[in-house]
């Protein structure tokens, strides 16, 4: 939700040249987030709430029935609200990076908490925990099954309460997005600023001597920068960073981790070569000036390949190590994890670059986008061959 799994492709920006009642697009946009596979999705994984009831009591189905559409226009509504108020809130780099960062470490944090949840569940089962429930129960997303909870134990105040605040919080939802759209249209939003003053100083300066002044070191010091810089390629390289710690370095300080340290260590490659799936896409509009140099197609895509490998080796490197030499695997057969490594890397060079060209899609820049949303800088086919990637790595 927090990452934009509403549509953002279209924006309130995109319309404010036209003379459109503001108030009407504001509706208008929000119910564009009923098309496409979010609502689906959301319905079906909120239909536990009607399924709830029917296997409690049918007495109880008609509040489920309520509540249902009210958690699914929940989830659309706060998702699409969150995403605009980012944008309008999140004007300088710096706060884009730490924004990047918390939901990072947030989203890490919810995956591998998971983990020590499902092993203690039943305890909660059983009653022997109570206060899982109890927290469960406080949050809004929950509220039908609370409401469903309260009606079983007769407490028909507390039921039609909760999902009566349910739909309160959809009304207000609802209002807060219409005043954020309002906000765009009444030029109450600054337009948001990238580049620092020294960074813009530093313009059209070109200091690089040695290796840098071949073409392939060009294109190498080029792509670490953007590596380094642009933010769609670090919250990817973030989610790598991410797993890189908690999932090969976790599980020798926990056991709630379900994971072998030593393969935990190698999927982080899997992840670096995801990251790295969409290189000329993520270059935006200048992908087509590099396609009219074809005589510079050779040098750009072996600068990229070891831009790369620079990026991606000290991570799966360092994690390899760590679970060596922490671990219980001892450094007896060395000889298997480096070649292993080695070669999962060189693989992962070659493959970056066939679905980075096969399946190429320019993304808008980042002052044109939401920023922290990633969505979009990757199309179904090369999802496809992302995953058929991944099955030959593994071979």
């Amino acid at each position: 939700m927090l990452s934009g799994i509403s549509d953002d492709n279209i924006q309130p920006r995109h319309f404010q040249m036209l003379s459109v009642e503001p108030a009407r697009l504001a509706r208008a946009l929000l119910t564009t987030s009923a098309v496409g596979m979010v609502v689906p999705l959301t319905a079906i994984a909120t239909a536990s709430i009607p399924i709830y009831a029917v296997s409690r009591s049918v007495a109880t189905l008609p509040l489920a029935l309520v509540a249902w559409p009210a958690t699914v226009v929940l989830f659309v509504t706060l998702s699409r609200v969150v995403t605009v108020a980012m944008s309008q809130l999140l004007k300088s780099r710096r706060s884009r990076e730490f924004a990047l960062l918390a939901f990072g470490a947030l989203f890490g944090g919810l995956y591998f908490l998971q983990f020590p949840i499902t092993q203690n569940f039943s305890r909660v089962v059983s009653g022997e925990v109570i206060w899982p429930l109890t927290l469960a129960h406080s949050i809004p997303f929950s509220w039908g099954i609370t409401g469903v909870d309260a009606a079983l134990d007769g407490n028909w105040l507390l039921a039609i309460g909760a999902v009566a605040g349910l739909l309160l919080l959809d009304v207000v939802l609802v209002w807060s997005w219409q005043r954020l759209v309002l906000r765009l249209f009444e030029g109450r939003v600054s337009a948001s600023y990238g580049a620092s003053r020294k960074q813009t100083a530093a313009n059209g300066r070109n200091g690089d001597t040695g290796w840098r002044a071949s073409r392939v070191g060009a294109v190498v010091t080029r792509e670490l920068a953007l590596w380094r810089g642009d933010m769609r390629r670090r919250s990817q390289l973030l989610s790598v960073l991410i797993f890189a710690v908690l999932g090969g370095i976790g599980p020798l300080v926990t056991d709630s981790i379900p994971f072998d340290a030593a393969w935990g260590a190698w999927i982080v490659i899997f992840m670096a070569m995801g990251a790295g799936s969409n290189l000329y896409g993520l270059d935006g509009g200048s992908m087509w000036h590099l396609v009219m140099i074809p005589q510079a197609l050779r040098d750009d895509v072996r600068g990229r390949q070891i831009a790369w490998l620079i990026v991606a080796a000290p991570l799966a490197i360092v994690s390899t190590a760590v679970v060596r030499i922490f671990g219980d695997l001892g450094l007896d057969r060395l000889a298997v994890p480096i070649s292993v490594t080695l070669s999962m890397l060189g693989v992962s060079a070659g493959l970056i670059v066939v679905i980075s060209v096969r399946a190429a899609y320019p993304v808008p820049e980042p002052t044109k986008a939401f920023s922290l949303n990633t969505r979009g800088s990757f199309n179904g086919g090369s999802v496809a061959l992302v995953m058929l990637a991944i099955v030959v790595l593994a071979v």
